[in-house]
């Protein structure tokens, strides 16, 4: 039958439920949230895998709705490992990667040991091939655009299109060439 479970014990005292609680062994803790007919075992399990000390834990979903983390006041969702903040997402929709300054729509920092030289912006991979590109802020204001593999037109460059004609506009190549209008530069700048 239908039924609610509610602890209570006192305005100020701690109330707390522990599945597993003085183990001599490893073994599965979970909670199963089982809200349809379909998902009988479970729609939403919170479980702590049996590995031992180091193992693994997952929020799991199951169905095709929406999984959503929501703060329903105007509060942040934060996201730590090795019990450091890593990113968050203010209440305004900003997101903070490796910041907890989320002055704009996305902000990404990296300050390595050296004090914040050679500090990676966005690093873009495609893991099927290897290509990558990367924008790239030294630490002194200045910024790059970095290109790894074989990909783009031309080859290993960069491209500008029109967004709506999706035509290239301004083409780099491998080589530094600069072509306006031309895919494959003959020189150190085209313009066609």
């Amino acid at each position: 039958g239908g039924g609610s479970f509610t602890p209570t014990n006192g305005s100020t005292d701690t109330v707390n439920i522990e599945l597993g609680a003085a183990r001599s062994g490893n073994g599965f803790s979970y909670v199963d949230l089982i809200g349809d007919a379909t998902y009988t075992d479970y729609g939403l399990r919170i479980i702590r895998n049996n590995g031992g000390a180091n193992t693994s834990s997952a929020l799991q979903h199951r169905g095709t709705g929406d999984f959503a983390i929501k703060a329903i006041e105007a509060g942040t969702i934060s996201f730590y490992t090795t019990n450091a903040e890593r990113m968050r997402i203010d209440s305004a929709g900003n997101v903070g990667i490796g910041t907890s300054t989320t002055t704009y729509r996305t902000n990404i920092v990296y300050a390595n040991s050296a004090g914040g030289v050679n500090e990676t912006g966005l690093y873009l991979r495609n893991t099927s091939t290897g290509n990558s590109t990367q924008m790239q802020f030294d630490g002194h204001r200045n910024w790059s655009l970095i290109a790894q593999g074989s990909f783009g037109a031309p080859a290993g460059g960069f491209t500008i299109q029109d967004n709506t004609a999706g035509a290239n506009r301004l083409s780099i190549d491998s080589s530094g060439n600069v072509g306006i209008g031309s895919t494959s530069p003959s020189g150190q700048l085209q313009v066609y």
